[in-house]
Protein backbone atom coordinates (compact mmCIF):
# COMPACT_ATOMS: atom_id res chain seq x y z
CA UNK A 1 0.00 0.00 0.00
CA UNK A 2 1.55 3.26 -1.10
CA UNK A 3 2.03 6.09 1.88
CA UNK A 4 -0.30 8.56 0.63
CA UNK A 5 -3.29 5.84 1.08
CA UNK A 6 -2.60 5.78 5.02
CA UNK A 7 -2.60 9.76 4.83
CA UNK A 8 -5.80 10.48 3.27
CA UNK A 9 -7.29 7.78 5.45
CA UNK A 10 -6.16 9.92 8.40
CA UNK A 11 -7.16 13.05 6.80
CA UNK A 12 -10.27 11.96 5.69
CA UNK A 13 -11.60 8.31 7.43
CA UNK A 14 -12.34 6.50 4.21
CA UNK A 15 -10.41 6.20 1.07
CA UNK A 16 -12.49 5.73 -2.67
CA UNK A 17 -11.96 2.81 -4.75
CA UNK A 18 -13.44 2.93 -8.17
CA UNK A 19 -15.09 0.15 -9.22
CA UNK A 20 -14.94 -1.18 -5.78
CA UNK A 21 -16.43 0.68 -2.89
CA UNK A 22 -14.83 2.40 0.47
CA UNK A 23 -12.09 1.50 2.53
CA UNK A 24 -13.11 3.12 5.91
CA UNK A 25 -12.24 3.52 9.22
CA UNK A 26 -13.83 2.55 12.41
CA UNK A 27 -13.21 3.56 16.15
CA UNK A 28 -13.77 0.90 18.33
CA UNK A 29 -15.07 2.46 21.80
CA UNK A 30 -12.95 0.54 25.16
CA UNK A 31 -14.13 -2.24 26.80
CA UNK A 32 -14.33 -3.27 30.51
CA UNK A 33 -14.83 -7.42 31.03
CA UNK A 34 -15.90 -7.07 34.59
CA UNK A 35 -15.40 -10.92 34.97
CA UNK A 36 -12.00 -10.75 34.18
CA UNK A 37 -11.22 -7.37 34.94
CA UNK A 38 -9.79 -7.27 31.29
CA UNK A 39 -10.20 -2.95 30.14
CA UNK A 40 -9.29 -2.99 26.35
CA UNK A 41 -8.49 0.57 25.61
CA UNK A 42 -10.03 2.60 22.03
CA UNK A 43 -8.65 1.50 18.85
CA UNK A 44 -9.53 2.04 15.20
CA UNK A 45 -10.15 -0.74 12.24
CA UNK A 46 -10.30 -1.05 9.10
CA UNK A 47 -13.29 -2.24 6.98
CA UNK A 48 -14.59 -2.51 3.50
CA UNK A 49 -17.81 -1.12 1.95
CA UNK A 50 -18.84 -2.27 -1.10
CA UNK A 51 -20.64 0.19 -3.45
CA UNK A 52 -20.64 0.39 -7.39
CA UNK A 53 -21.26 4.13 -7.23
CA UNK A 54 -18.00 5.62 -5.67
CA UNK A 55 -17.01 9.69 -5.70
CA UNK A 56 -13.18 10.39 -5.63
CA UNK A 57 -13.71 14.23 -6.72
CA UNK A 58 -12.82 14.94 -2.83
CA UNK A 59 -9.83 12.42 -3.00
CA UNK A 60 -8.46 13.55 -6.24
CA UNK A 61 -8.28 17.37 -4.99
CA UNK A 62 -6.69 16.46 -1.72
CA UNK A 63 -3.98 14.67 -4.32
CA UNK A 64 -3.79 18.56 -6.25
CA UNK A 65 -3.40 20.09 -2.90
CA UNK A 66 -0.48 18.01 -1.69
CA UNK A 67 1.31 17.71 -5.53
CA UNK A 68 4.15 19.71 -4.47
CA UNK A 69 5.71 17.85 -1.70
CA UNK A 70 4.58 14.46 -3.27
CA UNK A 71 5.31 12.70 -6.53
CA UNK A 72 2.79 14.39 -9.49
CA UNK A 73 2.24 10.21 -10.52
CA UNK A 74 0.45 9.53 -6.98
CA UNK A 75 -2.93 9.72 -9.12
CA UNK A 76 -1.66 7.39 -12.09
CA UNK A 77 -0.58 4.90 -9.00
CA UNK A 78 -3.70 5.08 -7.54
CA UNK A 79 -5.35 4.37 -10.88
CA UNK A 80 -2.63 1.37 -11.30
CA UNK A 81 -3.62 0.01 -8.09
CA UNK A 82 -7.32 0.05 -8.24
CA UNK A 83 -7.06 -1.72 -11.75
CA UNK A 84 -5.43 -4.43 -10.21
CA UNK A 85 -7.41 -4.42 -7.29
CA UNK A 86 -10.61 -5.28 -10.21
CA UNK A 87 -8.51 -8.25 -11.68
CA UNK A 88 -8.10 -10.74 -8.31
CA UNK A 89 -9.59 -14.05 -9.25
CA UNK A 90 -9.25 -17.26 -8.09
CA UNK A 91 -7.05 -17.95 -5.22
CA UNK A 92 -5.03 -14.58 -6.08
CA UNK A 93 -4.63 -11.97 -3.08
CA UNK A 94 -2.96 -8.85 -2.65
CA UNK A 95 -1.69 -7.92 0.71
CA UNK A 96 -1.62 -3.89 2.36
CA UNK A 97 0.87 -4.15 5.31
CA UNK A 98 -0.46 -2.85 7.99
CA UNK A 99 -3.71 -2.56 7.07
CA UNK A 100 -5.12 -6.01 5.63
CA UNK A 101 -5.30 -8.23 2.79
CA UNK A 102 -7.61 -8.51 -0.35
CA UNK A 103 -8.97 -11.68 -2.18
CA UNK A 104 -12.18 -12.90 -3.54
CA UNK A 105 -14.82 -14.51 -1.79
CA UNK A 106 -16.87 -17.75 -3.01
CA UNK A 107 -19.13 -15.45 -4.84
CA UNK A 108 -16.63 -13.97 -7.09
CA UNK A 109 -16.62 -10.67 -5.06
CA UNK A 110 -13.51 -9.36 -3.46
CA UNK A 111 -13.61 -8.83 -0.16
CA UNK A 112 -11.13 -7.75 2.67
CA UNK A 113 -9.33 -9.15 5.70
CA UNK A 114 -8.64 -6.45 8.03
CA UNK A 115 -5.03 -7.11 9.96
CA UNK A 116 -3.89 -5.73 13.02
CA UNK A 117 -2.88 -2.23 12.78
CA UNK A 118 0.62 -0.97 15.06
CA UNK A 119 1.12 1.10 17.56
CA UNK A 120 -2.06 0.43 19.22
CA UNK A 121 -2.84 0.34 23.05
CA UNK A 122 -2.64 -3.15 24.85
CA UNK A 123 -5.17 -4.25 26.66
CA UNK A 124 -4.74 -3.97 30.28
CA UNK A 125 -5.99 -5.69 33.53
CA UNK A 126 -7.75 -3.35 35.95
CA UNK A 127 -7.00 -3.35 39.66
CA UNK A 128 -8.51 -1.39 42.62
CA UNK A 129 -5.69 0.65 44.49
CA UNK A 130 -6.14 0.83 48.24
CA UNK A 131 -4.50 3.64 49.84
CA UNK A 132 -5.11 3.14 53.92
CA UNK A 133 -3.13 5.99 54.72
CA UNK A 134 -4.21 8.67 52.13
CA UNK A 135 -5.77 11.87 53.31
CA UNK A 136 -8.50 13.95 51.19
CA UNK A 137 -9.67 17.37 51.89
CA UNK A 138 -13.47 17.56 52.28
CA UNK A 139 -15.63 20.81 52.23
CA UNK A 140 -18.76 20.46 53.84
CA UNK A 141 -20.72 23.76 53.33
CA UNK A 142 -18.41 26.42 54.99
CA UNK A 143 -16.91 23.54 56.91
CA UNK A 144 -13.62 22.19 55.90
CA UNK A 145 -11.94 19.32 57.30
CA UNK A 146 -9.51 15.97 55.75
CA UNK A 147 -10.76 12.71 55.61
CA UNK A 148 -8.67 11.62 58.74
CA UNK A 149 -10.59 13.70 60.84
CA UNK A 150 -14.45 13.03 59.15
CA UNK A 151 -14.53 9.14 59.88
CA UNK A 152 -12.75 9.70 63.45
CA UNK A 153 -16.12 11.93 63.60
CA UNK A 154 -18.64 9.59 62.45
CA UNK A 155 -17.18 6.88 63.93
CA UNK A 156 -17.88 8.15 67.14
CA UNK A 157 -21.07 7.03 68.99
CA UNK A 158 -23.52 10.20 69.28
CA UNK A 159 -26.12 10.50 72.07
CA UNK A 160 -29.76 9.89 71.55
CA UNK A 161 -31.93 12.91 72.21
CA UNK A 162 -35.40 12.09 72.80
CA UNK A 163 -37.67 14.29 71.08
CA UNK A 164 -40.26 16.58 73.40
CA UNK A 165 -43.16 15.07 71.83
CA UNK A 166 -42.10 11.39 73.22
CA UNK A 167 -41.21 13.50 76.68
CA UNK A 168 -44.75 14.60 77.16
CA UNK A 169 -46.09 11.24 76.07
CA UNK A 170 -44.49 9.54 78.35
CA UNK A 171 -45.25 12.15 81.54
CA UNK A 172 -49.06 11.81 80.92
CA UNK A 173 -48.51 7.70 81.06
CA UNK A 174 -46.80 8.22 84.06
CA UNK A 175 -49.69 10.61 85.96
CA UNK A 176 -52.52 8.45 84.33
CA UNK A 177 -50.80 4.97 86.04
CA UNK A 178 -50.29 6.83 89.17
CA UNK A 179 -53.65 8.21 89.65
CA UNK A 180 -55.31 4.64 88.61
CA UNK A 181 -53.14 3.17 91.34
CA UNK A 182 -53.60 5.22 93.99
CA UNK A 183 -57.80 5.01 92.99
CA UNK A 184 -57.13 1.03 93.13
CA UNK A 185 -55.70 0.97 96.23
CA UNK A 186 -58.43 2.72 97.96
CA UNK A 187 -55.80 5.19 99.58
CA UNK A 188 -57.96 8.41 98.69
CA UNK A 189 -61.97 7.89 98.78
CA UNK A 190 -63.68 9.92 96.57
CA UNK A 191 -65.63 11.68 99.19
CA UNK A 192 -62.76 12.89 101.18
CA UNK A 193 -62.19 14.98 98.37
CA UNK A 194 -65.55 15.85 97.45
CA UNK A 195 -67.76 18.89 99.27
CA UNK A 196 -69.90 17.19 102.27
CA UNK A 197 -72.24 19.88 102.00
CA UNK A 198 -76.19 19.17 101.47
CA UNK A 199 -77.11 20.99 98.25
CA UNK A 200 -80.47 23.07 99.00
CA UNK A 201 -82.19 25.57 97.23
CA UNK A 202 -82.16 29.32 98.52
CA UNK A 203 -85.40 30.97 99.34
CA UNK A 204 -87.40 32.44 97.06
CA UNK A 205 -86.88 30.03 94.41
CA UNK A 206 -90.05 28.99 92.10
CA UNK A 207 -91.66 25.77 92.40
CA UNK A 208 -90.59 24.43 89.67
CA UNK A 209 -86.94 24.47 91.01
CA UNK A 210 -88.26 23.12 94.15
CA UNK A 211 -90.16 20.22 92.87
CA UNK A 212 -86.75 19.50 90.83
Amino acid sequence: MIPFFIEYLAFSGELPLQGLGYLRVRRVSAKLDITTRLLTPPSQEVFFEASELVNTDAFFSWLKLRRSAASPNDESAYLQIVKELNKVSGNASIEWKGIGVWRVGSDQKIIFEPGIIKNQLKALVAEKIIRSEAVHSIQVGELESDSAEMSKRLSQKTKRVVPLNWLGILLLIAVVTIVGWVLLTGRVQPNSISNPGKISPKDGSSLQYRSL
